[in-house]
């Protein structure tokens, strides 16, 4: 496996993981004054975004550049 395919994929598996945990939390915050939390509602978009954030990091590499999973220079 290459150096830049490495880099890649630890830039991509951050970026899902921290987007995961964010909507999560987002999603229990809301769900929380709501009244009761709905677990399988809060890990369903958790995984959407996740899913999300997985596939801007792959058409990022496609349109920039193969080290990074940013869109951004």
């Amino acid at each position: 496996m290459s150096k830049s395919l490495k880099t890649f994929i630890k830039d991509m598996c951050e970026r899902v993981i921290v987007t995961f945990a964010e909507a999560l939390l987002g999603a229990i915050s809301v769900y929380s004054c709501l009244g009761e939390i709905e677990w399988k509602k809060a890990l369903g978009i958790a995984g959407l975004s996740a899913l999300i954030s997985f596939l801007k990091c792959i058409v990022a590499r496609q349109i920039k550049d193969e080290k990074s999973a940013s869109l951004i220079k």
